[in-house]
């Protein structure tokens, strides 16, 4: 009977330790059903780039939202408060006056400051590229809005429908550009 007491005994102490040991580990397994199973070094890679790619996303994302969505906001919101007081201005009315103008030169301006303040060794001739095309897009539109804010101010006809149109091709084309740029700042920061 007493072997069969040493040997409960021995039991419970090898599972206090094994409990000890477990509990011991913080937040690593506590489970020991668990596997570890080694990752190669090639799937480490993938998994570091994924996670790395979903990080730029998310800060571009951000800047899409904090970057474009409040530059555009003034223009939504008088369309929303003509609207609401009956004027009915439409939307080449709106944007035929040049305001979505001013908008992409302030985007280009910052993405062309945010790119070339950033090193960007891995992807020095595209981003010298959009940095160009960004600095290029800022002093177009900037020399467009000037003549039709000059215009409207003589009383000269401006055909707003065609400035609208003008407006939206350089807000689409500087959307693209200043994208790729915070996303090519964000990729080499990783």
């Amino acid at each position: 009977m007493s072997e069969t007491a040493d040997s409960q005994q021995s039991q419970r102490s090898a599972a206090g330790t094994t409990d000890q040991s477990v509990a011991g580990q913080g937040d690593r397994s506590t489970s020991n059903d668990a596997v570890s199973l080694p990752i190669s070094g090639a799937t480490a890679n993938a998994v570091r780039s994924l996670s790395t790619r979903e990080e730029a996303l998310s800060k571009v994302m951000h800047w899409l939202f904090f970057g474009v969505i409040f530059a555009v906001m003034p223009i939504l919101a008088g369309m929303l408060i003509n609207g609401s007081r009956g004027k009915g201005l439409g939307f080449w009315d709106l944007i035929g006056r040049g305001e979505l103008l001013i908008v992409t030169a302030g985007l280009a301006a910052a993405a062309a400051g945010q790119i070339l303040t950033k090193r960007t060794p891995r992807r020095k001739l595209i981003a010298n590229v959009l940095a160009f095309g960004n600095i290029v897009i800022a002093c177009l539109t900037s020399i467009v809005f000037a003549n039709i804010s000059s215009g409207l101010q003589d009383s000269d006809q401006i055909d707003q429908h065609a400035v609208g149109i003008q407006s939206l091709w350089f807000f689409g084309i500087t959307f693209i550009t200043a994208g790729s740029s915070a996303l090519i700042v964000e990729l080499e920061e990783l």
